[in-house]
């Protein structure tokens, strides 16, 4: 039997609708996964437990209904809950593929040094906003939020703690 573990893979928003339905933030990786389950777990006072789905819809925005969650008000009780997917262990892979890291949020402390201004800092928060991952660093005495993604993160390295990016120009300078 293969080995599966518990994977965060999203987040649930807010209700959309009066049917109990949620609109759902979900890295795209998981995406596929998502659409082939018959249960997600949802963190609930420190527990996971298991919700069964009854539709998705990839529609913008993407919103997610459970079986037994028919009303707005059931609906509001889990929303804005951690999304978790139970996969395969080889199946769980985070940014760039990684299998050291799994989650964005994995690179608190992780130094971020840039392809042409070299070293910038260390990472100190990541923030989730709507439109992607943010890290915030202090560069030069100022906080300055760098965008986490596969476009501008070129590599990561767990062993020394590194996020390798090359950033466009300007961005330091907003």
């Amino acid at each position: 039997m293969a080995k599966t573990s518990l994977q965060e893979v999203g987040k649930l928003g807010k209700t959309f609708g009066f049917d109990g339905t949620l609109k759902v933030k979900i890295e795209s990786s998981f995406l596929a996964q998502l659409e082939t389950a018959e249960v997600v777990f949802i963190e609930t006072a420190g527990n996971k437990l298991p919700y069964f789905l009854e539709k998705i819809s990839q529609e913008n925005p993407t919103t997610i209904k459970f079986e037994d969650v028919n009303s707005k008000e059931e609906a509001q009780v889990i929303s804005g809950q951690k999304l978790f997917l139970e996969l395969e262990a080889e199946e769980v892979k985070g940014p760039l593929g990684m299998t050291e890291i799994s989650h964005w949020t994995d690179l608190v402390d992780f130094r971020l040094e840039d392809e042409k201004a070299g070293p910038l800092g260390v990472i100190e928060e990541i923030y989730e906003l709507p439109q992607q991952w943010m890290a915030s660093i202090d560069y030069q005495g100022e906080e300055v939020l760098i965008p986490l993604n596969e476009a501008f993160v070129k590599g990561i390295d767990p062993s020394e703690k590194v996020v390798f990016a090359s950033l466009p120009e300007g961005l330091l300078d907003l």
